[in-house]
């Protein structure tokens, strides 16, 4: 099995959002991928973590997030080997009038 879904289109956001959860059961290995433009407004911070659940309604932090993005352009990935049947990325937007244009992607495999 191989998946590679856009959890989160590229779009400006400003305001805090949770992507929809993506079955990933069968798979053991992840890729997740953010990908932003600088934050504009006073401030700006967008903090992305990474959630699994095992039922799609209770949701638990995976003990790895991105790093902190401000006001300069990122790019990262972070590797995941241990997770449970669904996943989705939870981003924390706070600043005042603060804005990011930004997309996670992700691949999985079996």
């Amino acid at each position: 099995m191989f998946l590679e879904p856009t959890i989160l289109a590229s779009a400006a956001r400003t305001a805090t959002v949770a992507s929809q959860p993506i079955n990933v059961e069968g798979c053991k290995t992840a890729n997740i991928y953010l990908k932003s433009a600088a934050g504009t407004g006073t401030t700006p911070t967008l903090d992305v973590t990474i959630q699994d659940s095992p039922d799609g309604t209770n949701w638990y932090t995976v003990d790895t997030a991105f790093t902190q993005v401000t006001n300069a352009a990122s790019t990262q990935v972070k590797r995941l080997t241990n997770f449970g049947k669904f996943l989705r990325v939870n981003c924390v937007i706070a600043g005042t009038s603060p804005s990011f244009t930004f997309q996670v992607d992700g691949n999985f495999k079996s």
